[in-house]
C-alpha cells in the first residue's frame, strides 16, 4: 500500500481532531497521484479480461441452416394440334351474258342486171293497134332472219367440300423419372427447369433423349437427361414409333 494512504488510515484512527486534520492536509498531495495509478490499473485488468473472454482470432460459430431439397415435374406435355388446312379459294362465278342487241336485219345486195351491159336492138316498129307489153320485174320476197333464242344463265358451280382433318394422336402417358440432384448444384444454389424430347420404342421405353430446353446449368442438364432415360411411357393410340415431351424442374427448398 502506499504511503498516501497509510497516512489517511492512520489520521482516521486518531480521536484528536485537530492532530487528524493536520495528517488529512500531509495525506493530500500523495492521494491526488494515487487516483490515476488505481485507473490505469483498472483499465489494464479490462483488457486481461476482454483477451480471456474473448480472445483474438477464433471464429465465432454460425448455426447452421437445415436444408431440404425437393424436386417436382410436371406431366408430359401434349403435342400441338396441326392447323387446320386451308379451303381452296373458290373461282368467281362469270358475269351472266347481257342481252345482245337486235340489229336491223340487212337487205340482200341484189345482183346488177346483167341484160343492161348488152347491145339491146332497136325494136322495130310496132303497128299503132298492137298492145305494149310492159316488163316488169319481179322482187323476189326475202324472209326476215330468225331471233336467236335466249342464252341461258349457267348453273352456279358447286361449292367445295372441305376436307376432314384427322385427329391428332393421344399422347403418350410417362411416368415420373426418378432424379437425382447434384450435390455441387445444391451446395451453389443452382436451380432451374429443363424440358427433354423423348424418342420412345415399340416397348413404351426411351430410345433416345434430347434437351429441348436448358436449366442454364450443365449439371441440371446432365441430371434432367439420366432421369429422363430412366422414364416408361404407354402409347394409347397404338402408332409406333411415337415421341413424348417431359419437364424436369429442380428447385431447392430452404426450412
Amino acid at each position: 500500500m502506499s504511503d498516501g494512504a497509510d497516512t489517511v488510515m492512520r489520521a482516521a484512527a486518531v480521536p484528536d481532531r485537530g492532530r487528524r486534520d493536520r495528517l488529512m492536509r500531509q495525506a493530500a498531495p500523495a492521494s491526488r497521484g494515487l487516483v490515476p495509478a488505481v485507473m490505469v490499473a483498472a483499465l489494464l485488468l479490462h483488457g486481461l479480461f476482454g483477451l480471456v473472454v474473448f480472445p483474438w482470432g477464433r471464429p465465432i460459430p454460425v448455426p447452421s441452416m437445415a436444408r431440404v431439397v425437393e424436386m417436382y415435374f410436371l406431366p408430359p406435355v401434349a403435342a400441338p394440334k396441326p392447323p387446320p388446312p386451308t379451303p381452296a379459294a373458290t373461282p368467281p362465278e362469270p358475269p351472266p351474258p347481257g342481252p345482245r342487241p337486235d340489229t336491223p336485219p340487212s337487205r340482200p345486195v341484189m345482183p346488177a342486171d346483167r341484160d343492161a351491159d348488152r347491145i339491146v336492138p332497136r325494136p322495130r316498129a310496132m303497128p299503132s293497134h298492137a298492145p305494149r307489153v310492159a316488163r316488169q320485174q319481179a322482187t323476189v320476197p326475202v324472209p326476215a332472219p330468225a331471233k336467236p333464242a335466249p342464252l341461258s344463265p349457267p348453273e352456279p358451280a358447286a361449292a367445295p367440300v372441305k376436307p376432314v382433318a384427322p385427329a391428332p394422336p393421344a399422347a403418350p402417358v410417362c411416368d415420373r423419372p426418378a432424379g437425382r440432384y447434384p450435390p455441387m448444384a445444391r451446395r451453389l444454389h443452382e436451380e432451374g427447369e429443363a424440358e427433354l424430347s423423348l424418342q420412345l420404342g415399340p416397348d413404351g421405353a426411351v430410345a433416345h433423349a434430347e434437351l429441348a430446353r436448358s436449366t442454364g446449368y450443365d449439371d441440371l442438364d446432365e441430371a434432367a437427361l439420366a432421369a429422363g432415360r430412366t422414364v416408361h411411357c404407354t402409347v394409347l393410340s397404338g402408332r409406333m414409333p411415337a415421341s413424348a415431351r417431359i419437364t424436369v424442374m429442380f428447385h431447392l427448398k430452404m426450412t
